[in-house]
């Protein structure tokens, strides 16, 4: 609790307001700023949903304009921005971890296999990568997925980062802020009808 002398602007408050402000005084100065709640925890569900939503504000500027009138008129119903439709209908797909797709009615198309991991470096609470994409398939990006056993197969809340990868060519990521230990990497492309590759290959790497 806040206790003030003199009116609430006293420059001899101190304490919590509300959980919104702190006053109090550093080296005899007097100080009211706002109060920093507890970190957010960051769950798998919320790292997975984070890297979709960075993909897709990332993508949207380069999405051919064909594209994105495809968007207009849903954005104009909502009274949105077709960026906020595009966003918001990509981001229930990948709740179901369907991929993003560039328009609202993508064609489900199969695709092929379109790259492998080449190789996975541990460094101080970090991990390379190293992969490429190889196919003629017409891939919009990849969902790199890192699990803590051997076992592990690409699933929504093991997702660590989505990223662009649409022309051919070898690619490099960096899985940063990680405890010392062994981690599995797998990833999966995905194409401009909105639909998944098969997995990749597996490759480990040990963070110290």
């Amino acid at each position: 609790m806040a206790r003030v002398i003199g009116p609430m602007l006293s420059f001899a408050a101190s304490g919590p307001f509300a959980r919104a402000i702190s006053f109090g005084t550093i080296r005899g100065r007097a100080y009211a700023r706002i109060s920093k709640g507890p970190k957010p925890v960051r769950t798998p569900e919320i790292t997975a949903t984070q890297a979709m939503f960075r993909y897709l504000s990332n993508i949207w500027p380069d999405l051919a304009p064909e594209w994105k009138r495809t968007w207009e008129e849903a954005a104009d119903l909502a009274m949105l921005d077709p960026a906020q439709v595009f966003r918001g209908a990509n981001l229930r797909r990948w709740a179901r971890f369907l991929p993003p797709a560039p328009a609202p009615d993508p064609d489900g198309a199969q695709p092929s296999l379109g790259g492998q991991l080449i190789d996975a470096t541990g460094g101080v609470l970090h991990v390379d990568l190293e992969y490429t994409i190889a196919s003629t398939v017409p891939f919009r990006g990849i969902a790199i997925h890192r699990g803590t056993d051997i076992s592990m197969e690409p699933q929504r809340d093991n997702c660590i980062a989505v990223l662009d990868a649409s022309t051919l060519g070898t690619y490099h990521y960096t899985d940063h802020g990680l405890a010392p230990g062994t981690y599995y990497y797998r990833f999966r492309s995905f194409t401009t009808t909105g639909t998944w590759s098969g997995a990749s290959n597996r490759r480990f790497a040990t963070a110290i």
